[in-house]
């Protein structure tokens, strides 16, 4: 419930596009995971369903989508955003989270959490030119180059010798 994946199902897509859903079931609502497989099955409904995607399969999938949707309602560290941005694609996601300390108003599109915001949201990315989607990615990788494996570890190691103290 927290993704906010049922309000992505209800919604009504724009002509020309498609929804598709990466994951699994493991650690999520069950009943929520086989709405989207019954929705994939569907012929009549652009949504689709590729399963769980790690490694190389889930870096290449992220780098050949137009955009990838976060539309949570909480989310204090998503780091499929932060994968999202890396991967050079536009992230469209809710800023009522945590998210939006880290992914500013500039470098992102902003969807909200209702149908009607992320209909406008994905409405707005499908007007951006190629050069606006640039500088929206171009202005996310400038945000996140902080945010580095060797920053947090160095963090938590701080942290545990204050503790140990």
């Amino acid at each position: 419930m927290m993704k906010n994946v049922n309000t992505l199902l209800d919604i009504v897509l724009p002509k020309n596009v498609d929804l598709i859903f990466a994951g699994g079931p493991k650690g999520g609502d069950i009943n929520l995971f086989n709405m989207i497989k019954d929705r994939h099955s569907n012929p009549n409904i652009n949504i689709y369903y590729v399963g769980f995607l790690e490694g190389d399969e889930k870096k290449y999938f992220l780098q050949n989508v137009d955009a990838v949707i976060v539309p949570s309602i909480h989310e204090p560290f998503g780091l499929v955003t932060v994968e999202t941005i890396a991967s050079g694609t536009v992230l469209i996601c809710s800023r009522s989270t945590g998210m939006e300390e880290i992914i500013k108003e500039d470098c992102c599109i902003n969807c909200g959490l209702t149908e009607k915001t992320i209909v406008t949201a994905i409405e707005k990315f499908i007007t951006l030119s190629f050069e606006e989607r640039n500088n929206i990615t171009n202005r996310a990788l400038e945000s996140i180059k902080y945010l580095t494996w060797e920053k947090t570890a160095n963090s938590y190691m701080k942290l545990y010798n204050e503790i140990l103290k």
